[in-house]
């Protein structure tokens, strides 16, 4: 680097000295300046962290029970399931017997009038 540009990049002496501290005093008075500000902008920045913590555990809380009520309700389901193909199984059970039973009196009524002759009492 040439040394032209090195003067004028740090100057040095008494000059350069107050130079420095006028720079570092700006520096110190716009931090003091600020100071507040970020110490506001911090607290508000901490207190919707916070409300983000909270929001993020009510809905930690809210997605169990969701997944507890999935839990039950599939069981639910399942046993309301088991319990439909007992009753289908029963109606078709019962159909079945009503269909012999219907087969048996349509059968009885022509075996009883061969034989009604033989089981009626006489007329006198």
């Amino acid at each position: 680097m040439p040394l032209w540009k090195w003067r004028r990049k740090r100057p040095y002496g008494l000059q350069g000295r107050k130079l420095q501290l006028k720079q570092s005093m700006k520096k110190q008075n716009l931090i003091v300046l600020k100071s507040p500000l970020l110490s506001q902008k911090m607290t508000e920045v901490k207190n919707e962290l916070e409300s983000c913590r909270m929001q993020c555990k009510l809905l930690e809380e809210r997605l169990v029970v969701s997944e507890n009520n999935v839990r039950l309700e599939r069981s639910f389901s399942e046993e309301k399931l088991l319990e439909i193909d007992q009753l289908r199984l029963g109606l078709r059970v019962a159909e079945e017997q009503c269909k012999r039973s219907q087969e048996i009196s349509e059968l009885v009524p022509a075996a009883y009038c061969r034989f009604a002759w033989i089981l009626l009492p006489e007329e006198t």
